[in-house]
């Protein structure tokens, strides 16, 4: 699903604007992580939810690291600092969320989760 979600990402950035495909795919994994909430006993349902809230992260991630990398939006001289502070704190969130899948229940990861992804 991961590789999916990156080959997606990189031909929906060329058709779609980065401001337009950033908080509709954002939406999308909000809606997963959602439908799973409210049909938490289904197992197809938490399935294709993950996939899809997954398949949907790789996607937002192509975008970031194009947006890392990209002197235009933060500058020849910010580049450096504004490229380390985006990847520390995505590294931060990523031993974050799997500190809550550890130790915590799957529904507790889930709303943690989904209240994060939507700031």
């Amino acid at each position: 699903v991961k590789l999916v979600g990156r080959i997606l990402g990189y031909f929906l950035l060329r058709y779609i604007p980065f401001r337009i495909l950033q908080p509709s795919v954002s939406a999308v994994i909000a809606g997963s992580y959602l439908a799973i909430l409210l049909r938490e006993d289904s197992m197809l349902v938490t399935v294709v939810g993950v996939g899809i809230a997954n398949m949907a992260y790789c996607v937002t991630r192509i975008e970031l690291t194009l947006l890392e990398t990209d002197k235009y939006f933060f500058g020849t001289e910010g580049l450096a600092t504004a490229a380390s502070v985006m990847m520390g704190l995505g590294y931060l969130g990523a031993c974050f969320g799997a500190i809550c899948a550890a130790f915590l229940s799957i529904h507790y990861a889930i709303i943690i989760t989904f209240s994060l992804s939507c700031f």
